[in-house]
């Protein structure tokens, strides 16, 4: 069975807006193989799948500077210090969109990506969700709201217009959850 690396240091390399980045030594308890490696601090995460009372998904659309493109994605983003998780679902779920929901559910959690950052995304759905106000949007996002039926997102992921892996991953859970 493999083990866990010991860690000898970890050392700060530099800092962003969204990331920490380290640098760390690590040897492994099987072979004895030592080596540094690059690891990203970084908060943890949160995607919402909003469901209408007719079964449309809240969609948001928006430029992403990393691929130059723009997506379909859930709502969702990165929660605050401390904050607690679905505390940070419902906050970016409501200023993304404008809608909201009294009936809130867990869905699944995951790794980002264990190869070289320390964060995870937790995914939420929200039930029978309403518009109640506008956006309270950040100042560098720009996002139009879409509503597609949920039927049609099997589709659109096959289709790579929904191509989001954290995205794409919610739904997993989401479609475990309904048994489809």
């Amino acid at each position: 069975m493999v083990k866990k690396w010991d860690t000898k240091s970890e050392n700060f390399v530099s800092q962003s807006k969204v990331f920490k980045r380290y640098e760390v030594t690590r040897v492994s308890q099987d072979s004895g193989k030592e080596g540094k490696f690059d690891v990203v601090k970084t908060l943890d995460w949160v995607n919402v799948v909003g469901l209408t009372a007719d079964n449309k998904v809240i969609i948001v659309e928006q430029y992403r500077h990393g691929t130059d493109q723009v997506t379909w994605e859930l709502p969702g983003g990165a929660a605050n210090r401390g904050e607690d998780l679905l505390t940070a679902a419902k906050r970016e779920f409501c200023e993304e969109t404008g809608y909201d929901s009294q009936e809130w559910e867990y869905l699944g959690s995951v790794d980002v990506n264990p190869a070289f950052m320390t964060n995870k995304c937790e995914m939420y759905l929200a039930k029978n969700c309403v518009l109640k106000e506008k956006q309270k949007l950040d100042y560098f996002e720009e996002i139009d709201v879409l509503e597609i039926p949920l039927e049609e997102i099997p589709k659109l992921i096959k289709e790579n217009k929904i191509n989001h892996s954290l995205v794409i991953g919610a739904f997993y859970f989401l479609f475990q959850k309904l048994g489809s």
